[in-house]
């Protein structure tokens, strides 16, 4: 049986950040912070991300301090760090 959050994480793990921020904006369920943490699910699938590319040894950028949660700051922020890293934006 497949829970239905493991198809929303496989989904959303292809989403920039703004696509992250605009579901769960729409959905209380995606945006609202729930179960044993208090992240939405969202912000557990943008923590899932950097958490991923911190682990590529091939990520040129794996170490740097822009992939560091600072304060008050959310995952998705980071997440969108990564993706302007990606991109070359940055």
């Amino acid at each position: 049986c497949i829970d239905s959050d493991d198809i929303v994480y496989a989904l959303a793990a292809f989403l920039p950040p703004k696509d992250l921020v605009n579901l769960a904006l729409t959905c209380k369920s995606y945006g609202a912070a729930s179960g044993k943490n208090s992240w939405s699910r969202m912000e557990e699938i943008a923590r899932r991300q950097v958490s991923a590319a911190k682990d590529d040894v091939n990520f040129e950028w794996r170490h740097s301090d822009l992939l560091t949660i600072e304060g008050q700051e959310s995952w998705i922020n980071v997440y969108n760090r990564l993706h302007l890293l990606r991109t070359s934006v940055i």
